[in-house]
């Protein structure tokens, strides 16, 4: 399954010329493949939950993915936050560039919680996420941030890593 995931992630980011509309739909479909490559220790969870923060194009994209799929066997719950307090314990939080720039304020919430924080187009100084989607080259790409997995309990593939830039705050 993890070898079918990082192909499909291989096809897509490096294949596609993204066009505003579909950017969304990529972001969805591969927040999904990253839940299968990412591991939460301990986690006893009856459903495993993805957030949505600045986004209702991407909670539709997500919903409709997630709606008869499971990771880790887990049925998927998706929620969509319509502020920063709204946002609840999650595996994966999906913050919009379009509220990066209140990414202290995000932090702050999911800090208690063993969420996997992925952004788009952040701030390259803001130090706590996981995975920063971005363009390259007129391309889809994705930043990983290792060592925030590992202060998060979380362990990320190594074929994810293999797909990824890496980055680190030195």
């Amino acid at each position: 399954m993890k070898k079918c995931c990082v192909l499909f992630l291989a096809v897509l980011f490096s294949a596609i010329h993204v066009s505003a509309q579909k950017i969304e739909q990529i972001h969805a479909a591969s927040v999904y493949h990253f839940s299968k490559l990412i591991t939460w220790e301990g986690d006893d969870s009856e459903t495993f939950n993805i957030c949505v923060y600045g986004s209702t194009e991407f909670y539709r994209e997500i919903q409709t993915i997630a709606a008869n799929r499971t990771v880790n066997g887990k049925p998927i719950s998706v929620q969509e936050a319509g502020s920063i307090e709204g946002i609840q314990a999650c595996h994966i939080l999906y913050v919009k560039e379009s509220e990066t720039d209140q990414l202290n304020k995000i932090w702050e919430k999911i800090s208690p919680y063993q969420t996997t924080l992925i952004t788009d187009n952040a701030p390259e100084d803001f130090e706590n996420i996981n995975l920063n989607f971005i363009i390259k080259d007129k391309r889809p790409a994705f930043e990983i941030y290792p060592p925030n997995f590992t202060n998060r309990k979380l362990k990320v593939d190594k074929t994810l890593l293999q797909k990824a830039i890496i980055r680190s705050f030195d």
